[in-house]
């Protein structure tokens, strides 16, 4: 990481200006986000959609309560993106792992019930 590269300008922002923002690098790194969710969520839906084809519901609440999970593959790419670093799928596939260990157990139990979830993510 190398904050000499840094394609993003560190400043206290308005909310409309950190929207704006966000939009920004949503464009800028869309195809590597959706290609690098694309292998990873994908064949998981369908394996659970396999798996679980007689109860769906339960299928469908098993991938709900994993989106915390998936939440990590663009803050991945987002991250390595804004320090000049843009990874490539192959690249996002091997960090995915070790993106995952921190706090994702407790994203996956405690903290998936926060009301306040979906203000504090990362992203």
């Amino acid at each position: 990481m190398q904050l000499d590269q840094l394609n993003l300008v560190l400043r206290q922002r308005s909310a409309w200006e950190a929207f704006d923002a966000g939009i920004l690098l949503y464009r800028r790194y869309a195809k590597a986000v959706y290609l690098a969710w694309a292998c990873t969520v994908l064949p998981l839906a369908i394996l659970l959609g396999f798996l679980f084809q007689d109860n769906l519901l339960l299928g469908s609440f098993i991938f709900w309560w994993l989106k915390p999970l998936f939440d990590r593959i663009p803050l991945l790419v987002y991250s390595q993106g804004i320090f000049g670093a843009p990874l490539t799928l192959g690249q996002t596939l091997r960090a995915l792992p070790r993106a995952c260990k921190t706090g994702l157990l407790g994203s996956l139990t405690l903290a998936r019930f926060s009301l306040r979830r979906s203000f504090v993510l990362p992203i």
